[in-house]
């Protein structure tokens, strides 16, 4: 199987609002829902609202016939409006989802790879992020660099610096 990653673009925008709902909502056990629901949760809003700023980088990876099978990508986030994984703003959030049909088969680790790459090239001093301490993905989080800097009940902020 043959995965390309490459940058999403306007074409990819109801995809990506796919994969932010399956990062949301990444506990099988959880309830689906829309994204206009999730757009009314106070703190999940600042994650969806207005993609596609200047400085918001999404990533499309796909196989099997240019199907997109998962995204990765990141936001800044200002003080006033932080996000979970909020360090400063200087080091944007980053966010991944696989489509659940393609898990396990290393799409995400290619996509947060290539994510770290794309976040160097342009500058970026780190990524950022929030996982649940439960949410086996904490794990491919820490095999590409990136350690607990804090937890707050059963979620971990972790940070990889990007030299």
């Amino acid at each position: 199987m043959v995965v390309t990653v490459r940058a999403a673009n306007v074409s990819d925008h109801q995809f990506l609002e796919s994969m932010f709902v399956e990062a949301a909502l990444w506990d099988p056990g959880t309830a689906r829902q829309s994204l206009a629901s999730l757009l009314r949760v106070p703190q999940l809003r600042p994650y969806f609202v207005d993609w596609g700023r200047p400085s918001d980088v999404a990533l499309i990876a796909s196989a099997a016939a240019d199907r997109s099978v998962g995204a990765a990508w990141y936001r800044f986030f200002s003080p006033q409006e932080p996000g979970f994984g909020f360090m400063d703003q200087s080091i944007p959030e980053l966010g991944i989802a696989v489509v659940k049909e393609w898990r396990g088969r290393s799409i995400g680790t290619t996509l947060l790879k290539e994510l770290i790459s794309t976040a160097r090239t342009r500058g970026c001093s780190g990524l950022s992020l929030s996982v649940s301490a439960a949410n086996p993905a904490r794990r491919l989080y820490q095999r590409c660099g990136f350690s607990k800097v804090r937890e707050a009940g059963s979620s971990w902020t972790m940070l990889a610096r990007l030299p």
